[in-house]
């Protein structure tokens, strides 16, 4: 394992700040005709401008709506971000979905806003989003830390993927009857949230 010191953390938010399943990610795979495997934004980032474009931009708008609509807060997310703020480590948000989508589903959290993260990073800006890292360094640079010095905290192979490229430390949280296999193993794998400040030696 490699030393590492935290000054921020990055947090992922379909399945990570909230519990899996609000989107309908096999479904919207199967709406857009799509393989399994294969990533939906991806795929609506492959097709020309036309009617085959709006209509495929119409289906995901759909299903991160129907998403935000059902988000709940995962396990252990609510506490674990303000203890982060607590402590006085800046917390950021890295996420493929929509402001008007995050927004939406943070409604639905009783002890979370945006405005308990320093920095929010999501697809409407014009950058690479994951699992490319610019995102990442994105972050880092408005928060004054560098990308080493920053945890990546997701659910999925995306998070992994452009975490260990920003040479940020990576953290994969399990999703139940799920099993994901990132390109480059994760720092640390985690059961629920509750375990991330002892992960990364940031507790009391």
């Amino acid at each position: 394992m490699r030393d590492f010191t935290i000054e921020a953390v990055l947090f992922d938010f379909d399945g990570t700040l909230t519990k899996p399943g609000g989107i309908d990610f096999p479904g919207l795979r199967a709406a857009l005709g799509i393989a399994p495997g294969t990533y939906a934004l991806e795929h609506f980032e492959s097709l020309v401008t036309g009617p085959k474009r709006e209509e495929a931009e119409a289906i995901l708008h759909r299903f991160e709506e129907e998403g935000a609509a059902r988000a709940e807060p995962n396990d252990g997310a609510e506490a674990v971000v303000r203890r982060l703020r607590s402590a006085g480590l800046p917390v950021g948000m890295i996420t493929r979905n929509r402001l008007p989508m995050i927004e939406a589903a943070l409604r639905r959290f009783a002890h979370l806003s945006l405005e308990d993260f320093d920095v929010v990073v999501t697809r409407d800006l014009d950058i690479p989003f994951k699992p490319e890292p610019d995102t990442i360094f994105y972050a880092a640079e408005r928060l004054g830390v560098a990308p080493e010095r920053c945890a990546m905290v997701g659910d999925f192979v995306v998070d992994v993927e452009a975490g260990h490229q920003a040479g940020a430390v990576t953290v994969l949280l399990a999703t139940p009857g799920e099993e994901v296999v990132p390109a480059y193993e994760p720092d640390f794998r985690i059961e629920s949230l509750d375990e991330l400040e002892a992960v990364l030696g940031l507790g009391s």
